[in-house]
């Protein structure tokens, strides 16, 4: 009884350790595949705001044009009017022409302010277009390499989560249902179901057990749990054991 009780706690501890490396490789994993989506978030989100200043330059210069041609028409059509001028015999007819030409060329003179002003915030517009796109250049070629890095780091964090959802499978197989049901129950709490005690104290919650306990711990006729976080405890059987890696 002793020896199989022996044998189980060596599964359930390679178990938990096998556990404890799915959930770190896991947590790894899902940090590469945000800190991607991210990056490309924020590409996305510079490419549509390329797009509408995009949009919004064009416009504007269109608007420009337009309005660059029909004030260049009605100041054609001013310098015909003054032409005209002299062709009135009557002068109060005269007087009154030049009036209105002169209200019209004051009316002409601030669109043309207008459409400088516009003329400035379209060419600002436009460098803030080139800028947007030099960065953007930039930026994908730096997210293409970033891109393809962590890629093949997912690939390889996956090739290892597979390994360990394997060597679990055969753990799980190995060992009697009932000591699963509360393998797993501790497991919905922790990622490490089993742990070690280490000077009377458990390595999971640091709780200082009782010596009856560490007794029944040491004897390992029965899985005992902590009192403190209910997880599994046992004693190192090699105190280098505490080395060992998870990875």
């Amino acid at each position: 009884m002793i020896q199989e009780h022996s044998s189980l706690l060596k599964r359930l501890i390679e178990l938990s350790k096998v556990d404890a490396s799915l959930a770190r490789i896991k947590a790894e994993k899902d940090k590469c595949e945000n800190e991607l989506a991210d990056q490309l978030l924020v590409l996305q989100d510079k490419d549509k705001e390329l797009s509408s200043k995009t949009e919004v330059l064009a416009t504007e210069q269109e608007r420009y044009r337009k309005e660059e041609k029909r004030l260049k028409e009605e100041n054609d059509k001013l310098v015909e009017r003054r032409k005209a001028l002299n062709t009135f015999s009557d002068y109060k007819v005269q007087q009154s022409a030049q009036k209105e030409i002169e209200q019209s060329a004051k009316q002409l003179t601030a669109q043309e302010e207008k459409l400088l002003q516009a003329l400035d915030h379209s060419d600002m517009l436009e460098k803030e277009v080139e800028e947007l796109k030099t960065w953007l250049e930039n930026e994908r070629e730096t997210f293409q390499k970033f891109e393809s890095d962590t890629r093949a780091k997912i690939d390889s964090l996956q090739t290892r989560l597979t390994e360990k959802e394997t060597d679990r499978s055969k753990l799980i197989d190995s060992i009697d249902k009932k000591d699963i049901v509360q393998y797993e129950r501790i497991r919905t709490r922790f990622i490490d179901p089993v742990v070690p005690l280490e000077a009377g104290v458990c390595t999971g919650c640091h709780v200082q057990v009782g010596a009856q306990l560490m007794l029944e711990v040491a004897k390992a006729t029965m899985l005992v749990k902590c009192r403190g976080c209910g997880r599994f405890l046992y004693l190192e059987q090699n105190p280098t054991d505490n080395a060992e890696t998870l990875a």
